[in-house]
């Protein structure tokens, strides 16, 4: 008489076989039926219904695991598109896979995973249709791995100077003397830096440095990137004269020591737009060292 076997797969990857009835006394969780492909193990009576059974089981399963969520719970819009789209799906993963590795290596990730919420719901879930899908997929792909990338040949990374710094000093001042008039002297001050990335590719900058008897250069704007700088582009309006504005850009340099502030080599003129009489940016350097954690 032909032994009735029974093919058993279990999560571990292996085939194990055993002799007697599926469901029987012996076997109480190792088999279960056809029609129940989500639980752990699965048993086949035949070899055509094995392969039958193993090639929907993978098709099943490709279908769940097509995106970086499970595909049965896409409640969106874009997640059902996102299911619906082979091309989109590889995005999803992909993105997925950049997100974590920017996640792991930023210094700030609560930040990394706020900007990253924003973008769900301010770029890609407001998408109806594939095309609009991909572009915004693409685009926030290339601005993740722009952070991590290497600028230039000391291997400087963008995120290495992503964050606030603090950098105190001493300027010139003027405090009340013994005869109760005010007498040059030495003050101490702190000027201070802070680059963060946003959800569009480029970066909120602000810095404030105060310069002798405590007049200010300060500014708070947007900057793009541009290999090994960050740009803030601005129009400084001409005084005394009816000629056009000046196009001006203040530049965030980046080399092995930290962030080097530079004025529009040509326009120096430009730095008005922030400092006051006695106050200068450009040359002003925040260190690696400076930086908060």
């Amino acid at each position: 008489m032909r032994e009735n076997k029974t093919i058993i797969f279990r999560e571990d990857g292996l085939d194990h076989t055993k002799l007697g009835e599926c469901g029987s006394a012996s076997l109480p969780h190792d088999c279960f039926s056809a029609q129940n492909l989500g639980s752990p193990h699965r048993t086949v009576s035949s070899p055509s219904a094995l392969a039958l059974t193993v090639s929907l089981f993978l098709l099943l399963t490709a279908h769940v695991n097509a995106a970086s969520f499970p595909c049965e719970k896409a409640n969106t819009p874009a997640e059902r598109m996102i299911c619906a789209d082979p091309e989109l799906s590889a995005l999803d993963d992909k993105l997925a896979d950049v997100h974590h590795k920017a996640l792991e290596a930023a210094a700030d990730k609560k930040g990394a995973q706020q900007r990253q919420r924003e973008w769900l719901t301010q770029k890609r879930d407001v998408c109806r249709e594939a095309k609009c899908l991909k572009n915004e997929y693409k685009k926030r792909i290339s601005q993740l791995e722009e952070e991590y990338i290497r600028v230039d040949s000391d291997a400087v990374q963008i995120r290495r100077y992503i964050g606030k710094y603090r950098r105190p000093g001493f300027t010139s001042c003027f405090k009340p003397g013994p005869s109760g008039t005010d007498v040059p002297s030495r003050c101490e001050i702190e000027d201070t830096l802070a680059i963060t990335p946003r959800i569009d590719g480029k970066y909120d900058v602000e810095f404030s440095i105060v310069g002798a008897n405590f007049h200010e250069c300060a500014m708070s704007g947007i900057a793009y990137r541009s290999e090994n700088t960050l740009r803030h582009q601005f129009e400084l309006e001409s005084f005394g004269s009816a000629g056009p504005a000046k196009k001006c850009v203040l530049m965030f340099e980046f080399d092995k020591y930290g962030v080097v502030l530079k004025a529009d080599p040509k326009h120096p003129e430009c730095k008005r737009q922030y400092c006051g009489e006695r106050a200068n940016y450009n040359g002003a350097r925040f260190g690696l060292n400076e930086k908060q954690q």
